[in-house]
């Protein structure tokens, strides 16, 4: 089905466990020639705490009920991709937005309106530098 795609077996992590590395690659035609077109984005382990990716991966699935496995999966990597796209990875931008709204707030009058609203903000400044942290161990260990 698609014929330049390539599987490559990953190093043995557990003893009964061998990850392996699916590559899908479509054949673009461009006048005579063939060129390939490599997809260059991964799974991010940090979208599995994601309420949303779960949402596009159940929509991008059930939007294809008639295709086969390997279509709904296209569509669903697809979907990621694009939706991905759209997700900040600059994380320290993210934080000092954050920090700086907290600091407006600290300068107003305290009220448990404010008070709320900058845990809030210390909440989301918190899951950033997780997602930062899983963001960067999963780079650690790409090839």
């Amino acid at each position: 089905m698609y014929p330049c795609s390539k599987v490559e077996h990953l190093p043995k992590r557990k003893p009964d466990y061998i990850p392996i590395k699916i590559i899908v690659q479509k054949q673009v035609h461009v006048g005579r020639r063939t060129r390939k077109r490599r997809r260059g984005s991964r799974f991010e382990k940090e979208w599995l705490r994601d309420d949303e990716c779960s949402n596009i991966v159940s929509d991008a699935w059930h939007s294809t009920l008639n295709s086969d496995v390997d279509s709904k999966i296209y569509f669903c990597a697809e979907k990621l991709n694009s939706w991905s796209v759209k997700r900040s990875t600059d994380f320290g931008k993210e934080v000092l937005c954050r920090r700086e709204k907290i600091g407006m707030l600290m300068k107003d009058q305290t009220t448990p309106e404010t008070m709320a609203e900058i845990r809030t903000l210390d909440t989301e400044i918190d899951e950033l530098k997780r997602r930062e942290e899983t963001y960067w161990a999963q780079r650690s260990r790409q090839d």
